[in-house]
């Protein structure tokens, strides 16, 4: 199961569903966290979560009061069932998938305020389910994640009574932390259920691939000199059997070879196209904010 969190700060303007639209694309998430549409739920057009595959009915933290815009929305894919509710307040909603608890947070900017959060969080604890938290928490875990403006004027490190206190309390740990934003996950879930759901590193979201990823040839790899020889040295490696058990085998052995082999020439393809891509699009916003 792949989830992934974003605090969109408006998902009503084009831009932004364009940027939601393509993290969908490109992370095929189950579990959408996002904090502060900015909009009722009932605003959303239909069709936009419906041409992203996900269910048009969704959690939202909207409470009793009819008229509160909620500040916290969990989609989901159409094609997985519904989650379970556990429990919702104005900071956080958490919900029960495929017996993972999953808590999506947009917590309060004064630590007064995020000592309820931090108690609701807590009372859920007793459930003893593999539990991820990622959200934002207006709060560090250390100096080290401050950016920015000065630290006194932000949420701050929660002392006692605050994150860490919360965290150590429920043998909570970070898996991924960068300022307010981060993801943590109690001893279940790192035990038992985050390879298979994400994994956070160094600031990007890496999900595992699968292991029976197919082989991918690509075109460009004959034009470069040293391709032909690497499949014919491969190939030339004698193997002892049957010439179906042969066959099979070398392309076996061959695929190893060209994957390294790429990975030395070329290197990762994807993660270059992605940067190109980013580039473009910095330089496709640069633009439209220049004067005509």
């Amino acid at each position: 199961m792949r989830c992934f969190f974003w605090n969109i700060r408006g998902i009503a303007n084009e831009r932004s569903q364009i940027r939601l639209s393509k993290l969908i694309k490109k992370w095929d998430p189950d579990i959408v966290g996002i904090a502060e549409p900015k909009i009722h739920p009932k605003d959303i057009p239909i069709n936009f979560l419906h041409t992203l595959g996900m269910s048009t009915v969704f959690f939202s933290n909207i409470g009793t009061d009819p008229n509160r815009v909620p500040n916290i929305w969990l989609i989901w894919k159409s094609s997985l069932p519904s989650p379970n509710m556990i429990y919702f307040s104005n900071q956080h909603i958490t919900v029960e998938i495929e017996n993972v608890l999953i808590s999506i947070v947009h917590a309060h900017c004064t630590a007064i305020h995020r000592r309820q959060l931090w108690l609701e969080l807590s009372n859920i604890n007793p459930l003893n389910l593999p539990w991820m938290i990622m959200g934002d928490f207006n709060a560090y875990l250390s100096i080290s994640e401050k950016k920015g403006a000065d630290i006194s004027s932000l949420g701050g490190i929660d002392k006692s009574g605050g994150l860490k206190f919360w965290a150590s309390s429920i043998e909570c740990y970070a898996m991924q932390a960068g300022g307010f934003n981060f993801l943590a996950g109690n001893t279940k879930f790192i035990a038992e259920s985050a390879p298979t759901i994400l994994r956070y590193w160094g600031g990007n979201l890496i999900i595992p691939q699968p292991k029976n990823r197919p082989f991918k040839f690509f075109n460009m790899w004959c034009t470069h000199p040293t391709f032909r020889d690497t499949v014919s040295e491969s190939w030339q490696i004698p193997i002892q059997g049957n010439s179906i058990f042969i066959l099979t085998q070398k392309l076996k052995r061959l695929k190893g070879i060209l994957k390294e082999w790429n990975k030395d020439i070329f290197g990762n393809i994807k993660v270059k196209v992605e940067e190109e891509t980013k580039k473009l699009e910095q330089m496709q916003d640069q633009e439209s904010l220049e004067p005509c």
